[in-house]
Parts: structure tokens; C-alpha cells; sequence
């Protein structure tokens, strides 16, 4: 990697958290240039949900899919809140086991993956929060761009690039653990 760029002026990286990684191995040639998305459509129709969190990623177990479920089980008897969960991957036939199995589809919602860009905002904008639990450092996912251009805030792990993202809006929004988001999510409100 040091060879291939050794003739490169200027890395541009889209967190701090990637840059300081670079930078531990690499000097000077860094800087942070923010992520942006496309603006949201304009004519936002509503969503046949209400009173509910957004997961929005891939199935995959990194992305901590299978924590947050995990924890609604965990709540299902203290949270008046549901889980919409959009995305595909390898977990979703087990999500979809799991939802059942554990009697939890009047909670959680599995509605796999979305083409259509206008539906994927009408989830976002009007879900109560995005949820981002990943358990493996991200460098800075377009889903939390994509949440807060519609005014839908982030609650997400305090790992990799994530606080940067959450922070800019609500600090407190960052969790370390499960308990943390249980707290966050039996509290939330949306203002």
C-alpha cells in the first residue's frame, strides 16, 4: 500500500477516523472531505408505518442486525416502538425465522430490500430514528446522510466513523453496548 501511493499528493477520506488510520502509517498526505448524497425527493408520500425505528443495511452480521433483534426480544414487553428492517444479505431468511419463531412480528418487520428510492425516504423520514449497531468499525455510511437529509435523527455504535456522523446532531445518540441503546430506544423521543 506505502508503495503504491508513495507518488499520490493527497488522500482525501470521508471520516477522521480513516484518516487517522491512514496517518498512523502514512505522513501529511490526508485530509477529510466529507461524504454527501443526492438531495431527497422532493414529494415525500407517507409510509404505511408509524411509531417505528429504521434498520436500513445489509443483512450481514457485522452490521449488528442480529444485536439489535436480539434486544427487541429482549424489550418486547417494555418498548411501544416497532423495527422496520430494510436490506437483503445472507441473515435474511433467519431474521425472518427469528421474527417468528420468537412472536415477534407485530414488533419487527423484515420487508427486505427496496428498488424504489422514493419509498426508502418515506421509511427514513418518517421512522422515529435510524439504527446503525454495526459491530465492526464503518468508515461513514451513506444510510445516517441519507436519514438526516429528510430530519430523521441517528442512533448508532460509538465505533469507527459513527460518533463523527451521530455527534454533529445529538452526542447522546451514541451507545457502547446493548444496554446503552435499550436506554436510548425505552427513551427515545423524537423532537
Amino acid at each position: 500500500f506505502k508503495t503504491a501511493i508513495k507518488n499520490i499528493d493527497l488522500i482525501l477520506t470521508p471520516s477522521n477516523y480513516i484518516r487517522k488510520r491512514l496517518e498512523k502509517e502514512i505522513s501529511g498526505k490526508c485530509m477529510t472531505l466529507r461524504n454527501f448524497v443526492p438531495a431527497p425527493p422532493e414529494n415525500i408520500s407517507p409510509v404505511g408505518y408509524s411509531n417505528y425505528f429504521l434498520f436500513v443495511g445489509m443483512l450481514e452480521i457485522h452490521k449488528g442486525v442480529l444485536n439489535l433483534l436480539r434486544l427487541f426480544r429482549k424489550l418486547r414487553h417494555e418498548i411501544n416502538t416497532k423495527l422496520v428492517i430494510v436490506g437483503e444479505g445472507s441473515l435474511k431468511s433467519y431474521i425472518r425465522e427469528f421474527v417468528e419463531k420468537n412472536s415477534l412480528s407485530g414488533l419487527v418487520f423484515p420487508v427486505g430490500s427496496l428498488d424504489n428510492r422514493e419509498r426508502l425516504y418515506s421509511l427514513y423520514k418518517s421512522a422515529l430514528a435510524v439504527i446503525i449497531p454495526s459491530i465492526c468499525p464503518e468508515n461513514a455510511p451513506l444510510v445516517a446522510l441519507e436519514a438526516f437529509s429528510v430530519g430523521t435523527p441517528v442512533i448508532a455504535s460509538n465505533i469507527g466513523g459513527l460518533p463523527e456522523i451521530v455527534g454533529k446532531v445529538d452526542k447522546k445518540l451514541s451507545f457502547n453496548n446493548l444496554d446503552e441503546l435499550g436506554d436510548i430506544l425505552l427513551n427515545f423521543s423524537r423532537k
